[in-house]
Protein backbone atom coordinates (compact mmCIF):
# COMPACT_ATOMS: atom_id res chain seq x y z
CA UNK A 1 0.00 0.00 0.00
CA UNK A 2 2.87 2.31 0.42
CA UNK A 3 4.32 2.41 -2.68
CA UNK A 4 1.02 2.90 -4.01
CA UNK A 5 1.08 6.13 -2.13
CA UNK A 6 4.53 6.99 -3.44
CA UNK A 7 3.85 6.47 -6.92
CA UNK A 8 0.23 8.70 -6.58
CA UNK A 9 2.68 11.30 -4.96
CA UNK A 10 4.97 11.45 -7.89
CA UNK A 11 2.03 11.78 -10.23
CA UNK A 12 0.44 14.35 -8.72
CA UNK A 13 3.89 16.25 -8.55
CA UNK A 14 4.31 15.73 -12.13
CA UNK A 15 1.09 17.63 -12.99
CA UNK A 16 2.01 20.28 -10.48
CA UNK A 17 5.18 20.90 -12.40
CA UNK A 18 3.64 21.12 -16.08
CA UNK A 19 0.48 23.41 -14.63
CA UNK A 20 2.58 26.04 -13.32
CA UNK A 21 6.45 25.83 -13.28
CA UNK A 22 8.36 28.74 -13.93
CA UNK A 23 12.32 29.28 -13.66
CA UNK A 24 14.10 29.57 -10.03
CA UNK A 25 15.58 32.84 -10.55
CA UNK A 26 12.15 34.43 -11.30
CA UNK A 27 11.81 34.24 -7.45
CA UNK A 28 12.03 36.94 -4.80
CA UNK A 29 13.97 35.88 -2.31
CA UNK A 30 11.93 37.33 0.33
CA UNK A 31 8.64 36.22 -1.24
CA UNK A 32 6.52 33.69 0.24
CA UNK A 33 6.52 30.58 -1.97
CA UNK A 34 4.32 27.54 -1.58
CA UNK A 35 6.08 25.08 -3.80
CA UNK A 36 9.43 25.83 -5.26
CA UNK A 37 9.91 23.59 -8.83
CA UNK A 38 13.30 23.68 -10.42
CA UNK A 39 13.42 22.64 -13.75
CA UNK A 40 17.38 22.99 -13.82
CA UNK A 41 19.73 24.91 -12.12
CA UNK A 42 19.77 24.64 -7.85
CA UNK A 43 16.80 24.30 -5.39
CA UNK A 44 17.92 26.35 -1.97
CA UNK A 45 15.69 26.29 1.10
CA UNK A 46 17.48 28.59 3.56
CA UNK A 47 17.97 28.10 7.29
CA UNK A 48 14.44 29.67 8.13
CA UNK A 49 13.00 29.61 5.44
CA UNK A 50 9.43 27.54 4.87
CA UNK A 51 8.32 26.06 1.71
CA UNK A 52 5.80 23.36 0.88
CA UNK A 53 7.27 20.84 -1.19
CA UNK A 54 10.55 20.79 -3.43
CA UNK A 55 10.64 19.67 -6.69
CA UNK A 56 13.63 19.43 -8.98
CA UNK A 57 14.34 17.70 -12.49
CA UNK A 58 17.95 18.76 -12.53
CA UNK A 59 20.69 20.45 -10.36
CA UNK A 60 21.50 19.96 -6.79
CA UNK A 61 18.81 20.62 -3.79
CA UNK A 62 20.12 21.87 -0.61
CA UNK A 63 17.38 22.02 2.05
CA UNK A 64 18.61 24.37 5.14
CA UNK A 65 15.42 25.63 6.86
CA UNK A 66 12.00 23.37 6.66
CA UNK A 67 10.04 21.81 3.74
CA UNK A 68 6.46 20.76 5.20
CA UNK A 69 5.76 18.50 2.20
CA UNK A 70 7.88 16.12 0.45
CA UNK A 71 11.27 16.56 -1.84
CA UNK A 72 11.52 14.79 -4.98
CA UNK A 73 15.02 14.78 -7.08
CA UNK A 74 15.10 13.59 -10.09
CA UNK A 75 18.86 14.17 -11.11
CA UNK A 76 21.28 15.70 -8.92
CA UNK A 77 22.51 15.23 -5.18
CA UNK A 78 20.47 16.04 -1.78
CA UNK A 79 22.10 17.42 1.40
CA UNK A 80 19.51 18.02 4.06
CA UNK A 81 20.65 19.92 6.95
CA UNK A 82 17.29 21.44 8.38
CA UNK A 83 13.79 19.70 8.37
CA UNK A 84 11.76 17.71 5.87
CA UNK A 85 8.12 17.03 7.47
CA UNK A 86 7.39 14.10 5.00
CA UNK A 87 9.85 11.86 2.38
CA UNK A 88 12.80 12.49 0.14
CA UNK A 89 12.59 10.58 -2.85
CA UNK A 90 15.69 11.14 -5.46
CA UNK A 91 15.66 8.94 -8.53
CA UNK A 92 19.05 9.96 -9.70
CA UNK A 93 21.81 11.60 -7.37
CA UNK A 94 23.59 11.17 -3.72
CA UNK A 95 21.05 12.35 -0.76
CA UNK A 96 23.06 12.89 2.33
CA UNK A 97 21.52 13.96 5.83
CA UNK A 98 23.51 15.94 8.12
CA UNK A 99 24.23 15.57 11.58
CA UNK A 100 20.69 17.31 12.94
CA UNK A 101 18.81 17.11 9.97
CA UNK A 102 15.03 15.15 10.57
CA UNK A 103 13.18 13.53 7.93
CA UNK A 104 9.56 12.74 9.37
CA UNK A 105 8.72 10.06 6.07
CA UNK A 106 10.93 7.89 4.46
CA UNK A 107 14.27 8.04 2.40
CA UNK A 108 13.64 6.70 -0.98
CA UNK A 109 16.81 6.58 -3.12
CA UNK A 110 18.76 4.76 -5.60
CA UNK A 111 21.94 5.44 -4.73
CA UNK A 112 23.22 4.47 -1.11
CA UNK A 113 22.30 7.25 1.33
CA UNK A 114 25.20 8.97 3.15
CA UNK A 115 22.99 9.70 6.75
CA UNK A 116 25.20 11.24 9.34
CA UNK A 117 25.29 10.84 13.05
CA UNK A 118 22.80 12.59 15.07
CA UNK A 119 20.37 12.76 11.91
CA UNK A 120 16.76 11.77 12.27
CA UNK A 121 14.59 9.23 9.74
CA UNK A 122 11.26 9.02 10.96
CA UNK A 123 10.10 6.44 7.94
CA UNK A 124 12.19 3.26 6.13
CA UNK A 125 15.38 4.15 4.59
CA UNK A 126 15.68 1.84 1.82
CA UNK A 127 17.01 1.74 -1.76
CA UNK A 128 14.83 1.26 -4.48
CA UNK A 129 16.92 0.02 -7.30
CA UNK A 130 13.77 -1.08 -9.11
CA UNK A 131 12.25 2.10 -8.81
CA UNK A 132 11.34 3.14 -12.35
CA UNK A 133 10.31 -0.82 -12.81
CA UNK A 134 7.46 -0.98 -10.62
CA UNK A 135 4.38 -1.06 -10.81
CA UNK A 136 4.58 -1.08 -14.32
CA UNK A 137 8.21 -0.96 -16.89
CA UNK A 138 6.65 1.73 -19.17
CA UNK A 139 6.12 4.57 -15.34
CA UNK A 140 10.10 4.93 -15.67
CA UNK A 141 10.51 5.26 -19.03
CA UNK A 142 7.93 7.83 -19.03
CA UNK A 143 9.08 9.89 -16.30
CA UNK A 144 12.37 10.11 -17.31
CA UNK A 145 11.36 11.45 -20.87
CA UNK A 146 8.74 13.55 -19.52
CA UNK A 147 11.38 15.06 -17.05
CA UNK A 148 14.02 15.60 -19.98
CA UNK A 149 10.94 17.18 -21.92
CA UNK A 150 10.16 19.74 -19.39
CA UNK A 151 13.85 20.44 -18.93
CA UNK A 152 13.77 21.49 -22.27
CA UNK A 153 11.31 23.83 -22.60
Amino acid sequence: MRRHHLWIMIVVLVLLVLAGAGPASAQDQDEQRDDLVVLTGRADVREGESIDTVVIFDGPATVEGTVQGTVVSFNGPVDISGTVEEDVVSFNGTVTVRSGAVIGGDLVTRIEPVVEDGATVRGETRQAADLFREPFPFVGRLLSWLAASVSLL
